[in-house]
């Protein structure tokens, strides 16, 4: 029986053993599971939805102008065939999709629901008044193309000139659409005088030149950069002479 206990023993010891093994295996097996990579569930933003613009209507041969604030839409329209004018006012729902709300005229008054499409670029729905209906539709106007508004340089003809040809300096004062002032010949020491007045955007001066009793018609052109002119001018005596003599190159002086 001793021998017994002993062999029993020893098998029992065993079995702990590897009981102990088989555990610490197990634990060294088993880790953490990874963490999934978190997918964002925020939607697109969807495009603000805007009532406001012109409309055409076909079917009605209509035009209605619609202007919205927050969630609240008013506006007119025209029926161009009877010359009817209408009002209308109301409010938006369904992600601002919806429009709800009431028309007016003269002698009329019902309700409306239209339904603006994803692309925003026509609506669909219907007018009701006591127990009649019937389809409002309209195609949004484009919107008009945009121009720029900077405006062009004002043509300034004042100012000191050199008339490099006939070795004369003019010295221009614009007042408004009128120009006026003096010249002087350095060769002959001629005195005269212009007048005249713009035209064509201001590029263009038309007048008279006068030295003592002789005096003549001219006309000068501005450059765009405006630091140069040419043109023509008449002798003073028309009547025997009606040629256009070439009115030098002026430069614009910097002083």
């Amino acid at each position: 029986m001793k021998g017994i206990s002993q062999d029993l023993m020893i098998l029992v010891l065993g079995i702990f053993v590897l009981c102990l093994v088989f555990t610490a295996g197990c634990s060294q097996s088993t880790g953490t599971s990874p963490t999934p990579a978190a997918v964002s569930s925020t939607p697109s933003p969807s495009p603000t939805v805007s009532w406001t613009g012109v409309w055409n209507d076909t079917a009605w041969n209509m035009t209605m102008t619609l202007i919205q604030i927050n969630g609240s839409v008013s506006g007119t329209y025209l029926e161009e065939e009877n010359a009817t004018s209408g009002n209308v006012s109301g409010t938006v729902s369904n992600g601002g999709y919806n429009l709800t709300g009431t028309w007016s005229e003269e002698n009329a008054s019902g309700s409306l629901e239209l339904t603006m499409a994803k692309s925003q670029d026509h609506f669909t729905g219907g007018w009701t008044i006591d127990n009649q209906t019937g389809p409002w539709n309209g195609v949004r106007s484009p919107a008009p193309a945009i121009v720029s508004s900077t405006p062009a340089p004002a043509v300034s003809w004042t100012g000191v000139w050199n008339d490099v040809d006939w070795n004369m300096t003019m010295t221009l004062a614009q007042t408004n659409g009128s120009v006026s002032g003096t010249y002087l010949e350095e060769e002959n020491a001629t005195l005269g005088n212009v007048s005249g007045t713009v035209s064509n955007g201001g590029y263009t001066l038309t007048g008279t030149w006068s030295e003592g009793a002789k005096n003549g018609p001219f006309e000068l052109t501005m450059a765009k950069s405006q630091d140069h002119f040419t043109g023509w001018c008449m002798s003073g005596n028309q009547s025997a002479d009606m040629t256009k003599y070439p009115w030098g190159l002026s430069v614009r002086s910097s002083t």
